[in-house]
């Protein structure tokens, strides 16, 4: 991706978004401009250092009230340790591109919080990328919030549905962002969860929901000033 035509203010960005779901809710739900989804099944690859460069040229011309990330977690997640032991090549190639991406992530959340601005990022519950030298400053200021995703709908793709644990990590510069995810915890509501495989990285529409909800009020609690969408 070299240029866009035409640049304009938007309210959110995604990055690793996936389908774009958080994004779809909040434009058809909440009437926010909603930008760019950087997401490689979007055609964009940020371990290009052309396609970081022209997302920079993107969020500086953009000026995104709140980035939504969902950097990939398969060299930082509860099963890197034990891929490290087995799978020793495998994981130092999955863990050299995760570790290009925290970092930008992080880049990405120093920039928003340097701006006036917001971020919210998501990482499996003990994630090895929030004790990143790059992350461990940002995160003195940030507000946590974790929760298990059956909780929020999350269960297997196949018969019999199963529902999938999946405790989860979600960090924002923003409390208000996270305030409808707390509090969502498995507590025996289940009596069998299914197994997280690579498909449980796609966000489950409520837990999107959710999200977009709080990333709604957080905007109206601010008072839309960045934004003459609002004016």
């Amino acid at each position: 991706v070299s240029a866009w035509p035409d640049y304009d203010c938007v309210d959110v960005v995604e990055m690793f978004g996936g389908n774009g779901t958080t994004s779809r809710i909040l434009a058809k739900r909440y009437c926010l401009r909603t930008g760019q989804n950087f997401e490689a099944t979007a055609g964009f690859d940020l371990t290009r250092q052309a396609d970081v460069q022209s997302f920079w040229r993107y969020m500086q011309n953009t000026n995104p009230y709140v980035v939504i990330m969902a950097p990939p977690c398969g060299g930082f997640g509860p099963w890197a340790r034990l891929n490290r032991l087995i799978y020793p090549e495998a994981y130092h190639r999955t863990h050299e591109i995760g570790m290009q991406l925290a970092r930008l992530c992080a880049q990405v959340a120093t920039f928003q919080v340097k701006h006036g601005r917001h971020y919210v990022v998501e990482q499996p519950q003990g994630s090895a990328m929030f004790q990143m030298t790059e992350w461990i400053q940002i995160l003195k200021h940030s507000h946590q919030c974790c929760f298990d995703q059956c909780q929020v709908g999350l269960h297997e793709s196949k018969k019999p549905f199963l529902p999938l644990l999946k405790p989860t990590d979600m960090r924002s510069s923003h409390p208000s962002m996270l305030r409808h995810l707390h509090g969502r915890r498995c507590h025996g509501q289940h009596a069998v969860h299914g197994k997280v495989t690579m498909t449980s990285q796609v966000w489950p529409r409520k837990l999107c929901a959710l999200l977009a909800r709080g990333v709604a009020e957080a905007l109206h609690e601010d008072s839309l000033e960045y934004f003459p969408t609002y004016s």
